[in-house]
C-alpha cells in the first residue's frame, strides 16, 4: 500500500511540476518540487525508502527535464539517505524540523548540481551558481515541504493506542 501511494505521489508530483507550477514562477525561479518530496518521504520512512525514492523520482525528473540522465537522480540519492538518519531523532510535530531540512537541501543540491555542471560543460560562471544557489528558489520549497508534510504525514503516521 505504502508503495502505490509513493508512486502515485511521484507521478502526481511529475504532472504538478510539469504543468501547474511553471505558472506561478517568480523572477524565472520555479520550486523544486521533487526535492521536497523527497525530504518529506526520508523524514517519515527513514534513510533506506528516502534513498531509493530518491533515485526513482531523480531518474524520473532526469528523464523529463535534464540533458544529462543520473545528476538529480545521484543528488536525491543523497539527500534521501542523509535526511532519512534524521527520522527518529526529531519530533514530527514539529514543522520547523522540515522547514530546516529544505534550506539546508536545496542549497546542498544546487551547489552541488551546479558544480557538476561545471565539471561536465565549464559553461557556468561563478555568479550564475551563487545565484542558483542562494536563490528564491529557497523560500518556494520551505512554503511547500509545509503543504507536502502535513499531507504526508497525515497519510504515514498510524496512531498508536495502546490498551493495558
Amino acid at each position: 500500500m505504502n508503495i502505490l501511494i509513493l508512486l502515485a505521489a511521484a507521478i502526481i508530483n511529475l504532472i504538478l511540476q510539469s504543468t501547474v507550477l511553471p505558472s506561478i514562477e517568480f523572477l524565472g525561479i520555479v520550486p523544486n518540487t521533487a526535492l521536497v518530496l523527497i525530504i518529506v518521504v526520508s523524514l517519515l520512512k527513514g534513510r533506506f525508502v528516502g534513498s531509493i525514492y530518491g533515485v526513482f523520482v531523480g531518474l524520473l525528473t532526469d528523464i523529463l527535464y535534464s540533458t544529462t540522465i543520473g545528476i538529480s537522480s545521484l543528488i536525491l540519492f543523497f539527500v534521501g539517505y542523509f535526511i532519512g538518519f534524521a527520522k527518529d531523532s526529531f519530533a514530527r510535530d514539529n514543522l520547523l524540523n522540515p522547514v530546516i531540512f529544505t534550506v539546508l537541501s536545496t542549497i546542498f543540491y544546487n551547489a552541488l548540481y551546479s558544480l557538476i555542471i561545471y565539471f561536465l560543460t565549464a559553461d557556468i560562471s561563478l555568479k550564475l551558481a551563487l545565484k542558483n544557489v542562494f536563490s528564491f528558489e529557497i523560500v518556494y520549497n520551505a512554503i511547500f515541504v509545509i503543504i507536502y508534510y502535513k499531507i504526508f504525514s497525515k497519510i504515514f503516521t498510524r496512531p498508536k493506542i495502546k490498551f493495558n
